[in-house]
């Protein structure tokens, strides 16, 4: 049975509290946030391009109204659709075409899962962001909520960027440089700091 939330563990808590004692301190007056899992690599890239640009509720409806009518979402059923099919799941017709293409190379071939996802965080990013529709932030997405990477946190995910300045460090911003020094610290359990920082997001005060 697959895993539903991705797994944290206590000695990783304590290795993070140990590490930054200003982010600890915040954590342990926390539970363990459940963090869900995506089921498989191809539903994953379509979650995240109909995500785009709209908040996580907006995503979830869309999510669940792309499931309910193109079930099963593999990847020789959304290719045999049209973009305008696509689309009628209230996406834009530019994201339809992507999701299109992408089916296109699962079916083809050209996009081997099981090469993909052999690749170290880096590598798999580089090859990701190739496809349509594709960037930097989401291919560091799949490698948390699907390869379940350990070690993955993102400058451009805006509530991390926003929790690790404001609520956390009480500082009005980060540089790139600065987050890539002061992330260190976290490695090589980003991800666990990244679920956190989320978890923190939904949390109107941290007293």
């Amino acid at each position: 049975m697959k895993e539903k939330y991705f797994p944290i563990t206590e000695e990783e808590i304590s290795y993070l509290c140990k590490r930054d004692t200003v982010f600890g301190a915040i954590i342990t007056k926390m539970e363990k946030p459940n963090r869900e899992l995506l089921p498989d690599f191809f539903s994953s890239l379509i979650f995240y391009i109909i995500s785009q640009q709209i908040s996580a509720k907006a995503a979830k409806t869309e999510w669940s109204r792309f499931q309910e009518r193109f079930s099963p979402v593999t990847s020789e059923h959304i290719a045999s659709l049209s973009p305008e099919e696509i689309q009628k799941c209230r996406t834009t017709l530019k994201r339809s075409v992507y999701i299109k293409k992408i089916a296109e190379q699962f079916v083809s071939g050209a996009l081997n899962e099981e090469e993909r996802i052999k690749k170290d965080d880096d590598e798999f990013c580089k090859e990701l962001v190739k496809l349509p529709g594709i960037d930097f932030w989401t291919a560091q997405m799949i490698l948390i909520h699907v390869l379940k990477r350990k070690d993955v946190i993102s400058y451009q995910d805006i509530a991390i960027h926003r929790e690790y300045t404001c609520k956390v460090y009480k500082v009005k911003g980060i540089t790139k440089e600065q987050f890539e020094v002061l992330k260190q610290r976290y490695s090589p359990y980003e991800t666990i700091t990244s679920i956190y920082f989320w978890a923190i997001s939904t949390m109107n005060t941290l007293d």
